[in-house]
């Protein structure tokens, strides 16, 4: 884990960035995606003190910290990332886009087909 005092402090995941870059990295690793791609988010149930927790009322669980993450068919998780409310838009697409191609990036124009829920393919359609 990074000291507090050469840590990043921008980044609001700082004090378990170390241990998510392994479980990215592990979740990669381990085997090679399928043909079809499922973007989709998880909303992780926590009611502690934190700058980015999430309030959904229409969820089951209104609180928590939501993860958007891409998986194949059978549920493996193959990247993830929490959405920490800090400003990652660059101007050049919007939210659904940038977390579409954040997450699946290095494997588009390979053949395969990604999958996405309404509120992303709304979005993305939208803007394009």
């Amino acid at each position: 884990m990074p000291e507090n005092e050469v840590a990043d402090k921008t980044d609001r995941l700082y004090k378990i960035c170390t241990i998510f870059s392994i479980m990215q990295r592990k979740f990669s690793e381990n085997t090679v995606p399928g043909e079809t791609l499922v973007v989709d988010e998880s909303m992780v149930p926590f009611r502690g003190r934190l700058l980015f927790i999430q309030y959904i009322p229409s969820k089951r669980h209104r609180y928590g910290l939501k993860i958007f993450k891409m998986c194949d068919t059978f549920g493996y998780t193959y990247r993830r990332f929490m959405y920490t409310n800090q400003n990652f838009l660059d101007g050049s697409m919007g939210l659904a886009e940038k977390i579409v191609m954040d997450l699946c990036g290095s494997y588009l124009n390979q053949g395969r087909t990604i999958i996405t829920d309404n509120d992303y393919a709304l979005l993305i359609e939208k803007s394009s």
